[in-house]
């Protein structure tokens, strides 16, 4: 066998290199690369309808997300050129292009066959319309302006386009006058191919409102485009709030509004001369799917590695689960959270408030918020919401840290079982009626499943009247047969029937007091705010007093879990021998005596937001991760450090106290304020690597060297310093993203050709991750990342002129005209930088044509 073994070993050697020449050479076809690729508008709202082409050929359509899939096969170092275009009424959009180089793949790593790109197409002609409708008819030369100028006068339709140029919209106030009627005015948004609505008021007639809506887990759904008519003649179309003003005559009067795809055909209102405001419920034919806004997950126990590590695999997988049923359509969750914030809404106010009275309404019907803890198994505490706050379902699920799939497939079975399914009355026969509640779109309704009929209330639009129960005797994809429980002879087509959640089925004739508390023995204190589940399913929060009533199975054995966020959760059983019962249960290790000292002393000490004294400090909190602030006001910085607490006594004094250091940003602050520019730069050049704001005092030193002293070169060597830190380079701190744009600025501005060539790769990494500047100056630091990218661009082109260099140019100067937000038209300096970029772009220009 022995001298078998060169033998073996020289063919092996062979195959090898005969594998590796096949490859070269093209014998060995590559696998199968997928591409996705996310549409997006200017506001970052996803584009529909995009037709997206690779190498010439078509791949399809963007779906209502802006997202498309598709495969494709490309050998490492090949390129593969994508183009999108979208052509919509309303709105003409610049194509857009990139090139993707193929990567070095491995067959047995998926992350290396997969591309993502995100295309943002950018609007260069886009119209809106309004609409004056007078007395229920169109009316003909009705003057519109728009902040003060004339935009023209409607035509006989009652329509005006109005072009908003390369603005996807723009909000202004709107007049209009027409002689005989009213004048009307408001401040509005004109979107791309939307139609605003205007109804004049006759001189001297009295008018209501009509509402069409109906009503859906518990807030009026309002419906545009529905058609009103009046004794045979119609007035018009209800808008976009579902809303249309109508001249009421003396006496009363019949009003009839449909719309495809609603019931009844008509609806029949009866409105009175001296009505002022009339509802007319519409219920759609077909049950409906509900938005949902899954927010990120938040960890339980704040810096515990593992649990964050968890945190976006736990978000992504309990999205893709529930979305993979179609009763529900995935919102946004980037979109929904910065809408919270720009509502001043936290996910604390959502919790007790719900968000119905909120813009947040139009997104979403329900969102999911998750927690993640880790008590040597993963525990994920979920809860959904409704746009009222009401809580439609919240549970844990546990299991192990390598088990994050199935704990989010069963976190979404769970939803979906909680959820209360929404339908109609289409039908009575008999002692059983008809409903549009069927089981498709996954919603699981099936056979047994108990319902409760609703009627809304004439008086009180959003206001539900409970009919009684019922119990579904059949069921198929789009309807179910429904037998009323007991009398329910005033049922009537168009009420509203939910399908009870299925968890809630099961009859707890039993109740179980507890009382949940902290601290050591003989010194415990009632803990307020802890999450209990019975046996995985949430059934509430214990009060100030620590207690909680819970509906049991009487004689029956219950596991119970207790959760306060950063404290380890904590498990017991509890078997209840008769209907009722009581029970005390303490949570171990859970208090711990803290000790503070700082200096200097007399510092505010505040705990999870809450102040709890002043150093020094000897005060029993709760163990766990704890976010600690100490504030000595004057010209030290706050102190702001997340603490683990897991001992009985934890001991911050002597030489563990903390040393607050000194504010240095707010020092430069006082200064730059009193015009001592020479004195912030003293103050902020003494600041060391270990303090805290060394990159934002580096970074405010860098701008006052550019924008002050006008010396590039000293900028240059702050900025540096800035991204020198690898946060700060590979944008883990996104606040320093704009840096890049002043290093760009600084390059440039040195006035070398070498300046300009370093310039560039920064400006690009600027300009790829512009969404996070700073919001208050989004603008204008956009507008600068363009013009100076382009004026590099321009200024190495004079220096090292090449082909390549020429056509970059001129795309960025394209680019840069382009990008012109409402925000920046009467900025002086902006008009300038235009108005000498044009001739940049006029050089180009002819450049281009020299070179063709």
């Amino acid at each position: 066998m022995k001298k078998w073994l060169p033998v073996i070993l020289v063919f092996v050697l062979m195959l090898t290199g005969l594998a590796f020449f096949a490859y070269q050479q093209g014998w060995i076809a590559p696998p199968t690369l997928t591409l996705s690729l996310h549409a997006s508008a200017p506001d970052g709202g996803p584009l529909s309808g995009v037709r997206v082409e690779a190498e010439g050929a078509v791949q399809g359509e963007t779906d209502a997300e802006g997202n498309i899939t598709f495969p494709f096969k490309k050998r490492a170092g090949e390129e593969l050129t994508v183009r999108a275009t979208l052509d919509r009424p309303g709105f003409t959009f610049a194509p857009w292009e990139e090139r993707v180089v193929v990567r070095k793949w491995d067959r047995a790593a998926p992350t290396t066959l997969a591309y993502e790109l995100d295309a943002g197409l950018t609007p260069v002609a886009v119209v809106s319309s309004i609409r004056v409708d007078a007395d229920g008819a169109p009316a003909a030369g009705a003057e519109v302006e728009l902040d003060g100028n004339r935009l023209g006068t409607t035509d006989a339709s009652g329509a005006l386009s109005v072009p908003l140029g390369d603005q996807i919209s723009r909000t202004g106030k709107i007049a209009v006058k027409l002689k005989g009627y009213k004048p009307w005015s408001e401040v509005a948004t004109l979107r791309g191919a939307d139609v605003l609505n205007v109804t004049l008021s006759k001189v001297g007639v009295v008018y209501a409102t009509l509402l069409a809506a109906y009503e859906s887990m518990g807030r009026l759904v309002p419906i545009s485009g529905a058609e009103v008519v009046i004794a045979g003649r119609s007035v018009g179309s209800t808008d976009d709030a579902g809303t249309l003003r109508l001249s009421t005559p003396p006496g009363e009067f019949t009003v009839e509004v449909t719309k495809e795809g609603f019931l009844p055909e008509p609806s029949v209102a009866t409105v009175s001369g001296r009505s002022r405001d009339v509802v007319v419920p519409l219920y759609p034919k077909d049950a409906p799917a509900y938005r949902i806004a899954v927010l990120p997950s938040k960890n339980g126990k704040p810096g515990d590695s593992e649990v964050e590590s968890a945190l976006p695999e736990v978000e992504d997988r309990l999205s893709d689960y529930l979305f993979s049923y179609a009763c529900f359509r995935r919102v946004d969750s980037r979109a929904f959270s910065e809408a919270m914030a720009s509502a001043g809404l936290s996910e604390e106010r959502i919790l007790t408030e719900g968000w119905e009275k909120t813009p947040l309404s139009k997104l979403a019907d329900a969102v999911v918020l998750s927690e993640v803890t880790n008590d040597n198994r993963l525990i994920v505490s979920i809860q959904v919401l409704s746009a009222s706050g009401e809580r439609l379902g919240a549970f844990a699920e546990i299991d192990k840290r390598a088990k994050v799939r199935s704990i989010c497939e069963n976190a979404a079975k769970k939803i979906l079982e909680v959820f209360p399914f929404e339908g109609h009355v289409v039908a009575i026969d008999g002692r059983q009626v008809v409903s549009s509640l069927g089981s498709g779109q996954d919603r699981g309704v099936q056979k047994g499943n108990e319902v409760t009929f609703y009627r809304l209330s004439s008086i009180h639009p959003t206001q539900l009247k409970s009919l009684g129960k019922g119990s579904v005797k059949s069921v198929t994809e789009n309807s179910s047969t429904v037998v009323p429980t007991g009398d329910l002879a005033e049922l009537t087509v168009g009420d509203k029937l939910v399908v009870l959640p299925r968890n809630r089925e099961a009859a707890f004739n039993g109740s179980l007091a507890l009382t949940v508390k902290a601290g050591r023995e003989g010194f415990e204190q009632a803990f307020p705010d802890v999450n209990v589940y019975r046996d995985g399913t949430w059934v509430g929060v214990t009060s100030g007093s620590g207690e909680l009533q819970v509906p049991v199975a009487s004689g029956g054995k219950h596991a119970f879990l207790f959760v306060r966020s950063g404290i380890a959760p904590h498990r017991e059983d509890v078997k209840l021998e008769g209907a009722r019962g009581q029970q005390v249960v303490i949570m171990p290790n859970s208090i711990s005596r803290l000790r503070v000292e700082s200096q200097p002393s007399g510092a505010q000490v505040t705990l999870d937001g809450r102040l709890i004294g002043m150093t020094p400090l000897d005060v029993d909190v709760p163990m766990g991760f704890r976010r600690i602030k100490l504030n000595a006001g004057g010209e030290w910085r706050v102190f702001d450090k997340v603490l683990e607490l897991t001992k009985l006594e934890e001991d911050y004094t002597g030489a563990r106290r903390f040393a607050l250091e000194r504010d240095v940003l707010g020092a430069s602050d006082a200064l730059l304020a009193k015009g001592d520019v020479d004195g912030a730069i003293a103050v902020l050049s003494t600041v060391e690597p270990e303090h805290a704001d060394y990159s934002a005092a580096h970074n405010r030193l860098g701008g006052i060297y550019l924008d002050s002293k006008k010396q590039p070169a000293k900028a240059v060597a702050e900025f540096e310093r800035v991204l020198s830190r690898p946060e700060n380079k590979e944008l883990v701190n996104k606040r320093f993203t704009v840096t890049f744009l002043n290093l760009g600025r600084a390059y440039y501005l040195t006035g070398t050709p070498e300046g300009s060539e370093k310039a560039i790769p920064v400006l690009l990494t600027a300009r790829d991750n512009k969404r996070f500047f700073p919001r208050e100056r989004y603008d204008r630091a956009s507008h600068d990342t363009l013009y100076f990218l382009a004026l590099a661009s321009h200024k190495l082109y004079y220096a090292r002129p090449s082909e390549k260099l020429l056509y970059d140019t001129a795309q960025r100067w394209k680019d840069y005209f382009d990008f012109f937000p409402e925000e920046l038209r009467n900025d002086t300096e902006v008009q300038e930088a235009r108005a000498g970029a044009e001739h940049f772009q006029e050089e180009l220009r002819r450049k281009l044509g020299e070179s063709q």
